[in-house]
């Protein structure tokens, strides 16, 4: 129980609350690009929490010009560096060969998908370029 205690001390209630809706809406971002949404989500929240956890534990970032005493800038910046590159990843090289111009419908189910969508959202096929 004390190491569960610790490990939340580290980790501000918002920024936790910021690290869930920031996953979600990678999750989302790579739903519609073809990759897959748990993987994607977990890879944010969870490599955001391993690398705060390892600043943390590792203590770095102690004694540098940029520590406060309510607030380590370095501590925050590496984190959601982690969450940045990752969105960056999600979308702009996830599904990047499959790219449509304009929205489109899916010839399969006939779902109208959105522009940068590579894959359909109802029934997950990739996006077809239209034959003529």
């Amino acid at each position: 129980m004390d190491t569960i205690m610790s490990f939340l001390r580290a980790f501000r209630p918002g920024e936790i609350v910021f690290v869930v809706f920031a996953a979600v809406g990678i999750a989302a971002i790579a739903r519609r690009r073809g990759g897959r949404a748990w993987l994607w989500g977990v890879v944010a929240g969870g490599g955001y929490f391993l690398i705060k956890t390892a600043i943390v534990r590792l203590n770095m970032f102690a004694e540098t010009s940029l520590q406060d005493e309510s607030l380590n800038l370095a501590r925050l910046i590496v984190p959601f560096g982690w969450m940045a590159g990752v969105v960056l990843v999600a979308r702009f090289l996830i599904g990047r060969g499959h790219g449509a111009g304009e929205s489109w419908f899916c010839p399969h189910c006939q779902t109208y998908n959105t522009s940068d969508a590579s894959h359909c959202e109802a029934c997950g096929r990739a996006c077809q370029e239209p034959e003529g």
